[in-house]
């Protein structure tokens, strides 16, 4: 009831300019506190200032595991080091192979079977080139984005393409509110660079053939070049191009027959 008084005082503060006195809040019963109260940064049961908890809240807290945690950092040190070599290899890519439908994968044998119902499966090489430039500028900005929303300090710190296109920071901090002002401000970017993305994929001034192929042209691409960050989020974008346009066809179709 103290406690309760005390707090609806310090909420009315501002009308009543009277300040709750230091000497009326209660001190703590015990100076250790519950190991459920300690930071996420912490999570140490054997630190004098806390104690295990027997309490419902404390068993549920001991029964939370975080395997992202591991799988994160794990996905990071990969990312970083096919990092290193993307730029020759793009190069290369861009001016060399063009592979075909990868019997393989059941994902990309699907999309072929359907966008050839409506186009003809030969990537235009204008097409290609200007896939491969919005391929390139969607990487750079991605990276970009996975460093600037990143809550560690380390020098090399980013997040991982599954973070950016998931909105979400996995990494522990001792500042909560600081990393939910990150996630809204990563979610925001991540949002305008789709819409950036199909923006430059739907244009008013293409019939759907052309709609069509230029998606087409950008998941091949995304394929080409899957082991590359940023080409399987890039891909999940040209691939609801892709969807969209052939259900707009196909409407189409429906309503002239």
């Amino acid at each position: 009831m103290t406690l309760a008084q005390l707090h609806s005082d310090a909420v009315d503060y501002p009308k009543s300019s009277t300040p709750v006195p230091l000497r009326k809040i209660p001190r703590l019963k015990f100076r250790r506190k519950p190991d459920w109260n300690q930071p996420e940064t912490m999570n140490d049961s054997r630190s004098p200032d806390y104690y295990e908890s027997q309490k419902a809240i404390g068993r549920l807290f001991r029964e939370i595991k975080l395997p992202a945690l591991d799988i994160v950092r794990r996905v990071n040190k990969t990312q970083r080091k096919k990092m290193h070599g993307e730029d020759d290899d793009l190069l290369v890519a861009q001016f060399g192979r063009m592979s075909l439908v990868r019997d393989d994968d059941p994902i990309d044998f699907a999309v072929h079977a359907s966008v050839t119902q409506h186009i003809d499966a030969d990537v235009d090489p204008g097409d290609r080139v200007r896939a491969f430039a919005l391929f390139y500028r969607y990487t750079a900005e991605l990276k970009t984005i996975c460093a600037s929303y990143t809550i560690s300090y380390r020098r090399d710190a980013m997040l991982t393409e599954e973070e950016a296109v998931v909105g979400t920071i996995v990494a522990r901090t001792s500042q909560p509110r600081h990393r939910q002002d990150m996630i809204s401000k990563l979610r925001d970017q991540s949002d305008l660079q789709v819409k950036g993305v199909r923006n430059e994929l739907v244009s008013e001034e293409d019939g759907l053939e052309t709609k069509l192929a230029k998606a087409w042209a950008l998941w091949r691409v995304t394929q080409e070049e899957r082991e590359f960050m940023g080409a399987r989020t890039l891909g999940l974008i040209a691939l609801g191009v892709i969807f969209d346009t052939i259900e707009e066809i196909e409407q189409k179709k429906k309503g002239y027959n």
